[in-house]
């Protein structure tokens, strides 16, 4: 056993905290040669109940059928899956659109194993403004009654694509720790996608952990970013709230440039924009090329990555905390 490679630690737990369903579905593979432990899973994102109910019987029929596959609602099942050589699965909704208007709705998703909200995607929504949001107005008096909920609950509250003043009001606002799953420093790249060093350090003191995100264009203004420039966003997360906040949520999607294939078409692209739910000075087209070592075979980069974390000077312990611990930590205080 060497620290050359961290993946040879054999206790390391990798977590990839933003997987979207279909992409990760037919992608698998690549996620399993990372040496991932955990994928979250975006079950629904933009769809309304029905659309949601839905994409949770897809995604319990493809668990069920394809072996090496557990879904875990707990800490001790993630351990659980590892010590089996399995992948453990989490349930995360991108956005509230699947809650509608009903926070009684929270609990029957529960029930189905969800276990992470993101309270916004971009838009206006039902608990507060997206990030593309010029207003960003801040929390609702009915997301404050939804927030109340999750915490009840023990699900995760996840302000990845969310306004920074609707941000900062969900993290005051919140009695358990929040994460963003799968967002950048503004400070390193200024995407209004990444966050500023107000929400860093608000997400920190609430005991919760960042996400870094491999897409290009929320990594650095270079097309194809270098794993260097990914890292920074690490690097400069630690320099300012210290160690321990840092996680993986690299989001690989439709569009990602794996295997010589953008799955994301230029019409869908355009639907998107049309829609308003990306801009185009956010969201430039497709193909997206991630970071060297993360980009041609996707996930299966993770050990190149834990390696350079390495070369810049982390240490193992650090590095198992961005692979995958720091992720239990805060899954550890918050589901119940």
């Amino acid at each position: 056993m060497t620290e050359t490679n961290p993946l040879v630690f054999e206790d390391a737990v990798v977590i990839d905290s933003a997987c979207e369903f279909e992409y990760w579905r037919t992608h698998l593979d690549h996620w399993r040669k990372g040496g991932t432990t955990v994928c979250v899973l975006t079950v629904s994102a933009l769809g309304a109940a029905r659309e949601a109910l839905f994409a949770f019987g897809r995604c319990f029929e493809f668990i069920r059928n394809t072996p090496g596959l557990r879904l875990a609602t707990s800490v001790e099942a993630i351990r659980a899956a590892k010590a089996a050589g399995e992948m453990a699965v989490v349930f995360h909704f991108q956005g509230t659109r699947p809650l509608e208007y009903e926070p009684s709705l929270i609990e029957a998703y529960w029930r189905m194993g969800l276990r992470i909200v993101q309270v916004a995607y971009n838009r206006r929504g039902i608990m507060c403004d997206g990030c593309e949001e010029p207003q960003d107005a801040g929390l609702s008096k009915l997301g404050e009654q939804m927030l109340a909920e999750l915490n009840r609950l023990g699900i995760l509250v996840d302000v990845s694509h969310t306004g920074w003043r609707s941000a900062l009001e969900v993290i005051e606002a919140s009695t358990a720790p929040v994460i963003a799953s799968h967002s950048n420093a503004h400070a390193v790249h200024p995407s209004t996608r990444n966050i500023p060093d107000d929400v860093i350090k608000a997400i920190a003191a609430s005991g919760g952990v960042i996400g870094m995100n491999g897409l290009p264009f929320f990594v650095a203004a270079d097309t194809a970013p270098t794993l260097d420039q990914f890292i920074d966003h690490m690097v400069h997360v630690d320099s300012l709230v210290g160690t321990g906040h840092v996680g993986l949520g690299v989001d690989y999607c439709r569009g990602t440039q794996v295997d010589d294939d953008a799955t994301l078409t230029m019409e869908q692209y355009e639907g998107l924009i049309k829609s308003q739910v990306w801009r185009r000075e956010t969201y430039p087209p497709p193909p997206f090329n991630f970071p060297e070592g993360l980009g041609q075979g996707g996930p299966s980069g993770f050990p190149k990555l834990a390696e350079r974390m390495l070369e810049r000077g982390y240490t193992a312990n650090e590095v198992r905390g961005v692979l995958g611990e720091n992720w239990l930590r805060v899954y550890g205080q918050v589901w119940s």
